[in-house]
């Protein structure tokens, strides 16, 4: 990695040379994902090992609990995201070109936004409330992303 660009509280890694194969662009963004799956795993560890210290333990479920989140959210197919470089590497190694490889992770963006909106309406109308407003809202975000509004 060359640069990391903190842009409205989210770190980029930045490469100044892309002129790569696909299977480098896909292992640079396997990089955080592996990053948080340690994390993860090294933190319920921990957690499990220290049953007797409270404070350890609450740090530990906290940590499980970020790296959990951010592992989740790395999957995640946009194309600014760890899901969407290796989705769109994927194809673009499996044959597609670059244009075709990013207009279906863009048409894959817009099904997951879409799903996630009806999914938190649903939600919302049986009830479930928190679940239902936060699945809304990222819907709203992945669409807003996809449509290029947000960057």
């Amino acid at each position: 990695m060359d640069e990391i660009l903190l842009s409205e509280g989210m770190p980029r890694t930045l490469y100044w040379n892309n002129d790569v194969s696909p299977n480098v662009h896909r292992m640079r963004a396997m990089g955080g994902l592996i990053y948080n799956l340690v994390g993860l795993l090294l933190s319920i560890t921990i957690f499990q090992i220290a049953s007797g210290h409270a404070i350890a333990r609450e740090l530990m479920g906290w940590s499980a609990f970020g790296h959990g989140l951010i592992f989740v959210e790395s999957l995640i197919p946009l194309p600014m995201i760890d899901g969407g470089t290796i989705l769109k590497w994927t194809l673009v190694a499996r044959g597609k070109t670059e244009a075709e490889a990013d207009d279906l992770v863009r048409r894959v963006d817009w099904i997951l936004g879409f799903v996630a909106v009806m999914a938190g309406i649903i939600l919302a109308f049986i009830k479930i409330w928190m679940v239902g407003l936060i699945s809304i809202v990222a819907g709203v975000i992945i669409l807003g992303i996809t449509a290029r509004k947000i960057r």
